[in-house]
């Protein structure tokens, strides 16, 4: 249904798995975790989050296969496969590791040899965490439930380290000044400092 993109999900925790609808066991082993781990959190958790699948096999996996196949585990996943150039530039960034091997004597001609991990990417399109192969339902739902968590967290840290100024000070960023009192503020600072890198002006009251 068109490219898949993960800035379509910023704001959402996106479980990033890499495997081949062909795979007879690795795969099968970790997307049953997977979706275990999916089906055993809320309706509210469960609408921050977006599964993604991608095939290391774009030879045989069609967008609409990959999907497919994705779905028989868990009808949140989003299966995806792209052309074999980009899945090399995808799986540098995640240091995904897949090779073709030949299967002379198989129907199949081939199978896919592959690292299996499962990636967290929290809300601002960054990894949080990763879970190796073999990692149960239930520390694959914490790792969920943490990752959700994740921003939360970090916003209170950096809201308590603000705090003790907020009495005496305000924080200025190209000549706008932010007020510290919610979220809602803080995070914007934030994207504006990761986004801009520039100088900030702190003016004392």
């Amino acid at each position: 249904n068109g490219d898949v993109k993960l800035e379509d999900f910023r704001g959402k925790i996106v479980p990033i798995y890499f495997g081949f609808a062909a795979c007879p066991d690795v795969c099968i082993t970790a997307l049953s975790g997977l979706s275990m781990a999916l089906r055993s959190l809320s309706h509210d958790e469960m609408a921050q989050i977006q599964p993604l699948f991608i095939s290391i096999d774009p030879e045989r996996d069609t967008p609409a296969k990959a999907d497919e196949y994705a779905k028989y585990f868990h009808p949140s996943i989003i299966g995806a496969s792209t052309d074999a150039e980009n899945l090399k530039a995808i799986a540098k960034r995640y240091l995904v590791i897949y090779a073709k091997v030949a299967m002379e004597d198989s129907a199949m001609k081939y199978t896919m040899d592959h690292s299996s991990k499962i990636y967290f990417v929290g809300r601002k399109g960054k990894i949080i965490s990763t879970a190796s192969h073999g990692e149960s339902a239930e520390n694959l739902a914490k790792q969920l439930k943490a990752t959700l968590a994740y921003w939360v967290n970090t916003l209170a840290r950096v809201k308590c380290a603000f705090n003790k100024f907020l009495t005496f000070m305000n924080i200025s960023l190209n000549g706008k000044t932010h007020s510290l009192a919610d979220n809602s503020s803080l995070a914007s600072l934030i994207d504006a400092l990761e986004l801009t890198g520039k100088r900030i002006a702190i003016e004392v009251n």
